[in-house]
């Protein structure tokens, strides 16, 4: 074999692995490049089904806040109560925060010598709403009371 083709054997050899390796590195970054977007649309998609997770959650709480006042007014009663100091107080009171009302079908069924009805109150103290209740209808005073939602800036009852 004469030096002349060798050297062009040399050559092509050199120049088919120098395409190879360039071919594969092509395709390494190519193939990099896929995976850097699939996985910029899973952290998209985990980001957006987090954020209808908070959202749900925020609007869960609320229904049950509708519900469990809903329920409580759909039992009010029109019966007039006294408070720890005997002072006669109306079957429904409220203002722009607070409301407070007679509801029935609380607790007599369990044959104790609770009424069947208790005044209820809902209040808007400090940033917190809550749900309080006066067992017994005369007389004694209107209890502690529950957070039912915190981070209340402001509350209109209508």
């Amino acid at each position: 074999m004469s030096s002349r083709n060798r050297k062009k054997k040399k050559k092509s050899i050199w120049r088919s692995t120098f395409y190879r390796v360039y071919f594969a590195l092509v395709a390494l970054a190519l193939f990099a490049a896929i995976a850097a977007m699939g996985a910029a649309m899973l952290r998209g998609s985990v980001d957006a089904q987090d954020s209808v997770q908070k959202r749900l959650a925020s609007m869960s709480g609320w229904q049950r806040l509708r519900a469990i006042m809903t329920e409580d007014l759909g039992q009010a009663l029109p019966r007039w109560t006294r408070d720890e100091r005997g002072t006669d107080m109306p079957a429904f009171i409220g203002g722009r925060d607070h409301m407070a009302f007679v509801a029935g079908g609380t607790g007599g069924w369990q044959g104790g010598d609770r009424p069947d009805a208790q005044r209820t109150e809902y209040r808007l103290v400090d940033g917190v709403w809550q749900r309080a209740a006066q067992p017994m209808l005369d007389g004694t005073m209107m209890g502690a009371g529950d957070a039912l939602a915190r981070d209340v800036r402001d509350a209109q009852l209508r």
